[in-house]
């Protein structure tokens, strides 16, 4: 990410009054509170919200679907906003006024763009045919799901599959390799992802991590390291993804037939390992089925 812009509240609040406020069909029955104003129900019809109104409207998190329908609504805003400049054919003037409304609204505007490709980037937003802009949000039930971890917690997990499938179709015309081109062999797509993976022996198995290496190297994925977990007393197997290396990951849970509680999403500071095979009390069921690939 090359450039950046972080709008304060109240300056977000000032550009919607400067173009009059935005019209917004209010999908259910929602309660907002505008800063410093007293809360009010919106009901499920049309309406034309000022600044503070629509920044209410976009934070409001209590809904039925939380934060996923917050995701919804900001992007209804964003779109609203579109439609209102070019409704009103308010282009021209809001060029022309340009430098004075950044000038009044610059203490609340943190961004490294100048103020010219600012300008030259709405004039291009506006400029896209609205069948082009393509939008969605990654939310239950087709892209998350609320599961048990064998803790016992209840956690939301991605749906992988989906998402890349959403992320295709929103930016880019052909897929890349990847879950998402059913026509791709996941062994092959593992392959030309080429995460550099750790076994560890989460089991006090001796020699278990070599052995699963071995199946590993000879399946041709690239294993960079073997050794022992953090600890030996794993009920099961996990796979912990530090560098968004999904194809793999994919493959090895496919392959083994774990379920998505067991794959962790964590960071490192190091780059020398993009993926962890934590391997559990389980691992006799699994090595088997790694083993079958070579067949």
């Amino acid at each position: 990410v090359q450039y950046y812009a972080v709008v304060e509240f109240s300056a977000f609040e000032r550009m919607i009054d400067e173009i009059g406020g935005i019209e917004l069909l209010v999908p259910e029955r929602i309660k907002i509170a505008p800063i410093g104003r007293t809360a009010k129900w919106l009901e499920p019809k049309g309406y034309v919200l000022d600044g503070a109104e629509t920044l209410a409207y976009a934070r409001v998190r209590s809904t039925e679907g939380g934060d996923f329908d917050r995701a919804q609504r900001q992007q209804q805003v964003a779109m609203a906003i579109r439609e209102q400049i070019l409704e009103f054919d308010m282009i021209p003037t809001l060029v022309a006024k340009a430098p004075a409304l950044y000038e009044e609204l610059s203490s609340g505007i943190r961004t490294n763009l100048s103020l010219r490709d600012m300008i030259g980037l709405g004039l291009l937003a506006v400029r896209i045919p609205p069948e082009q802009i393509h939008r969605g949000v990654i939310g239950p039930p087709e892209m998350v799901r609320l599961e048990k971890l064998p803790t016992g917690e209840e956690v939301l997990t991605p749906v992988l599959d989906r998402i890349r499938i959403l992320r295709d179709e929103i930016f880019t015309l052909n897929s890349g390799i990847g879950p998402s081109a059913k026509e791709k062999d996941p062994l092959e797509a593992a392959l030309e992802e080429g995460a550099r993976m750790a076994v560890l022996n989460g089991a006090g198995e001796e020699g278990l991590a070599a052995r699963f290496a071995e199946v590993l190297t000879s399946l041709g994925l690239d294993v960079a390291q073997v050794g022992n977990a953090d600890r030996l007393d794993y009920p099961t197997t996990r796979i912990i993804d530090y560098r968004g290396k999904p194809y793999s990951t994919k493959y090895l849970v496919e392959t083994m037939g774990l379920t998505q509680s067991q794959v962790l999403f964590q960071s490192r500071a190091d780059d020398e390992i993009d993926i962890a095979l934590v391997l559990g009390y389980d691992w006799v069921e699994l090595l088997p089925k790694l083993q079958a690939e070579l067949e």
